[in-house]
């Protein structure tokens, strides 16, 4: 309100008299209407700068709204391009806006290891401050490319990422720099197993945000911290900071890192399986805030996770909305969800999709709908290679390999599915060894299968009790259930009745904590046979 007042007291010559205090009124103004949502008003204001005869630093708060409001409404792809052509001008180098290939991320990985492997956490933290103005616009822009290219072209943000990196080390650290040492940490994590690397930056992240001038990036901090903590620490422990970091985001402003807080922590309420009734309430309410905060991009995300827990909850429970995603009552599915990720270029936001779609024919045992999903979009783990959803798509593909290998009617055939499962399980085994503490149960589960697929009783007795107990004790209820109704199937096929209707039970009953009641029928219309109770 006081920046339109005092743009209309400056008169209808203002721009003549005074273009520098125009471009500062518009451009906050601009900035407040993007918060406060009134995108037709802060549109207009951005037109009228971008209109005017003035250095490109000048425009730079308004490019700035401009590219978040991009972001924000899921046009990720004319965000990157707006970011690179100011790059561009601004004298910095740039690229093109196209997938990275797997050398040129290698490349820049080692030339980046190089400049700050010899770095502790304290002498990272120690950097002098940026303060060249080009170079923190610079930067400011590669972390707005971080964020869209993790949308739109994955391949990508590890390249904007090191470029960060390698600026902020060159010549000093601003606020920006978190951003990049926390995708950097969670790269060496993810992507390059550096896991005690990754953890020592995650520490100089810390460290960084103590400093009186960075409370403002505290919630970015927290992301992608909670994201090097998954490697490391239970999935659940991630809940609680992830929800103060959202919080955080409002305060200040900061809407980008408010929705993807709220995002990662609606997807890990998903895959902790805590009970369905409470994860869909909070899914839904949170489709809402995202899309008051006009983030799109993390909106999908989290529609896909709420349609995979109305799938399981069941039809029949009261809810507040009718539809698995629209707060208007519109029915949006998972196939219609995907359509809109491809039309709108959210590559990530079609990963997460195909990801749930997998899950969910994994749990009501469809294997062959899952192969078909696996095959047609290839490894998703290239779409989130730092975070848990590509560590759980890992495991769902060992699991729906070992299926393959197991029901295969030719040797070669049954070669092929056991060597691609074998090499999921190996991958598994070296994450856990590092220390990710959200694996035990799935490598159980796998070994399980894979000592089914050799005929090995004993072991496959051994390993499916144990996966059991340890989802149990580590709060997984969902692949408790799992693991209990995959046992149960394997003592029916062996002629073990009074075991296959043991893990029936038990999986019918864990299906109930859950509160998946859907799949709870499930089991009971295919699998009443196997079970006491009915």
């Amino acid at each position: 309100i006081y920046s339109k007042e005092a743009r209309e007291l400056m008169g209808p010559k203002a721009w003549e008299c005074d273009n520098d205090t125009m471009v500062e009124l518009c451009s906050k103004e601009a900035q407040a209407r993007f918060i406060t949502g009134d995108i037709k008003t802060m549109e207009m204001l951005i037109r009228e700068v971008m209109s005017k005869e003035i250095p490109i630093k000048k425009k730079f708060l308004a490019i700035e709204v401009k590219i978040r409001a991009a972001q924000g409404s899921g046009r990720f792809d004319e965000a990157i391009n707006t970011c690179f052509e100011v790059l561009k001008q601004l004298g910095f180098q740039t690229r093109a806006n196209k997938p990275a290939s797997t050398f040129a991320i290698w490349k820049e990985y080692h030339k980046t290891n190089r400049m700050i492997n010899g770095l502790s956490a304290e002498e990272i933290a120690e950097l002098p401050e940026l303060k060249d103005e080009t170079v923190v616009m610079g930067q400011r822009l590669l972390e707005f490319l971080q964020l869209c290219t993790l949308q739109a072209q994955p391949t990508l943000k590890p390249l904007i990422t090191f470029m960060g990196v390698q600026t902020s080390v060159k010549y000093g650290i601003n606020d920006s720099t978190i951003s990049f040492l926390n995708s950097f940490g969670a790269m060496l994590c993810g992507t390059f197993g550096q896991f005690q690397r990754g953890r020592e930056i995650a520490k100089a992240v810390g460290l960084i945000l103590k400093k009186p001038n960075m409370k403002h990036k505290k919630s970015r901090g927290i992301f992608g911290q909670e994201i090097i903590k998954l490697w490391g620490s239970p999935l659940q422990a991630s809940l609680q900071p992830l929800l103060e970091g959202y919080q955080m985001g409002l305060k200040v402003g900061d809407m980008e890192a408010a929705g993807i807080d709220l995002a990662l922590r609606s997807a890990m309420l998903w895959f902790a399986g805590r009970p369905l009734e409470s994860v869909e309430l909070e899914l839904e309410t949170s489709v809402g805030v995202l899309a008051e905060i006009h983030q799109v991009g993390q909106k999908l995300n989290v529609q896909a996770y709420l349609a995979a827990a109305r799938k399981l909850h069941g039809n029949d429970v009261p809810r507040r909305y009718s539809s698995s995603s629209d707060c208007n009552g519109k029915e949006i599915d998972l196939e219609t969800l995907l359509r809109i990720a491809s039309d709108i270029g959210n590559n990530t936001a079609r990963g997460h999709i195909v990801l749930v779609q997998i899950e969910l024919h994994v749990f009501f045992q469809n294997w062959e709908l899952a192969k078909k999903l696996l095959t047609r979009y290839g490894d998703l783990r290239r779409y989130f290679p730092e975070f848990y959803q590509g560590v759980r798509f890992i495991f769902l593909r060992g699991l729906v390999y070992l299926k393959m290998a197991q029901s295969a009617k030719s040797c070669p055939d049954k070669r092929k599915w056991k060597k691609r499962a074998l090499k999921c399980m190996k991958r598994i085994s070296i994450w856990l060894k590092k220390g990710n503490a959200n694996l035990l149960h799935t490598m159980h589960l796998l070994n399980a299968e894979y000592a089914v697929l050799r005929k090995n009783m004993s072991s496959a007795k051994e390993s499916f009790n144990l996966a059991a107990a340890v989802a149990s004790r580590s709060g997984f209820l969902n692949d408790k259930a799992l693991v209990q109704e995959l046992a149960g199937m394997h003592f029916a096929s062996q002629g073990d009745t009074y075991w296959a209707k043991v893990n029936m039970d038990r999986a019918h009953q864990s299906y109930l904590d859950w509160q998946a009641f859907a799949k709870a029928d499930d089991l009971i219309n295919k699998r009443k046979s196997l079970m006491h109770a009915f």
